[in-house]
């Protein structure tokens, strides 16, 4: 019959549609998960090369919230193995955002993983770090604290991102109706 073509073409469609949304839902959260990432870590960068750049010309760190940064930033916590902690926060920010680039142009999820690794180590180190500020050096630096925030935001944005990609993954694999059960939906 002639109508029942027509009710297939018009199903036929109706799945095309829904593909279709679901590849543009995954491209705007990739970009938007891409968009956050670049953005804290960015602010991380620049706080940390802030600080990289007072230590590197030895001048004072104006601290406008907290009056600890001096003595934080002076503390033998600042540096380890002769490296000032500033400079390797100017490092780690730097390959956390070409990572993060690189996974924008390729989508690769063992880049995610990785990034997921390294931001645990930041934010491990970064919890470690303002431990050490409030119960040892007995003082808060503002920039500290911002990067562990970041440090902090960074990891829980990678973590998230990895948890959506592995449940699209795993929603693909089972079907719609499936992935809605496994969502309690």
């Amino acid at each position: 019959c002639f109508f029942s073509g027509a009710g297939r073409v018009s199903s036929d469609r109706k799945r095309k549609s829904k593909i279709l949304g679901r590849a543009n839902e995954k491209m705007l959260l990739k970009r938007t998960f891409v968009n956050v990432f670049s953005l804290v870590g960015g602010i991380a960068f620049v706080d940390a090369a802030y600080l990289a750049s007072e230590h590197y010309f030895g001048r004072t760190v104006v601290c406008t919230f907290f009056n600890g940064c001096d003595k934080v930033l002076s503390s033998g916590y600042s540096v380890v193995f002769g490296v000032p902690v500033s400079y390797i926060g100017v490092i780690f920010y730097a390959v956390l955002l070409g990572l993060i680039l690189m996974y924008a142009f390729n989508g690769n999820e063992k880049i995610l993983k990785l990034l997921i690794g390294l931001t645990g180590i930041g934010f491990l180190t970064s919890f470690y770090l303002v431990y050490v500020q409030i119960f040892v050096i007995r003082a808060l630096c503002l920039y500290c604290l911002i990067s562990a925030t970041s440090s902090t935001a960074l990891f829980l944005i990678a973590l998230l991102a990895f948890i959506k990609v592995r449940f699209d993954k795993a929603s693909e694999k089972v079907g719609p109706a499936d992935a809605k059960a496994m969502a309690g939906k």
